[in-house]
């Protein structure tokens, strides 16, 4: 049996009217995200013994080199989920088209570059690469709203809609007992 890629491929209409062509992010593709970016080593400091030599022991609590493994802990947090996010919208992005286009983009028009409060505040470098860029367009442009975000996540992440009601009331009605029942009295 061949597998068309295609079939998993969900349209997503946004706010702003564009239409998203969304695809779930293999899980262990961000797993691969995940071992790229390598965690801050545990910090070891240099102790002297009274005897003159010295031994290599874990940073206490509160030293220095424990708050500077704090800070670096914090930073690759951040860039953890920065690099899970921009992969799964990389991957789980496939296309897009607003009003008015003719056909699916899969890169921002011809130079587009982010505005200037995106880059001062949002930590955008100036020169990047294509790709960068597209990611930048579908954060920044492409996703503007709340909204949105949940119903490409929903795709990429492939959730499933909760029951409605209706689906509910099925599943349940073979263990739903026809007798009528009545409350019970307490002793």
């Amino acid at each position: 049996m061949k597998y068309d890629i295609d079939q998993a491929h969900v349209q997503v209409e946004l706010a702003n009217g564009a239409v998203v062509i969304c695809r779930p992010v293999p899980p262990y593709t961000t797993h691969d995200v995940l071992k790229a970016v390598p965690e801050p080593s545990y910090p070891y400091v240099d102790i002297q013994s009274a005897a003159g030599g010295s031994e290599n022991r874990p940073a206490l609590r509160e030293s220095p080199e424990w708050d500077k493994y704090q800070a670096q802990l914090r930073e690759h947090r951040l860039a953890l989920q920065q690099a899970v996010i921009e992969h799964e919208l990389s991957y789980g992005i496939v296309a897009w088209k607003f009003p008015g286009m003719d056909k699916f983009a899969k890169m921002p028009p011809d130079g587009w570059e982010p505005d200037e409060y995106i880059r001062k505040h949002c930590g955008v470098a100036d020169e990047t690469s294509q790709d960068a860029w597209r990611i930048q367009f579908i954060k920044y442009v492409l996703i503007a709203t709340d909204a949105d975000d949940d119903k490409i996540n929903k795709v990429i992440h492939d959730v499933a809609a909760p029951p409605t009601r209706e689906e509910l009331e099925a599943a349940l009605r073979p263990f739903a007992s026809t007798e009528p029942t009545e409350p019970q009295q307490s002793q």
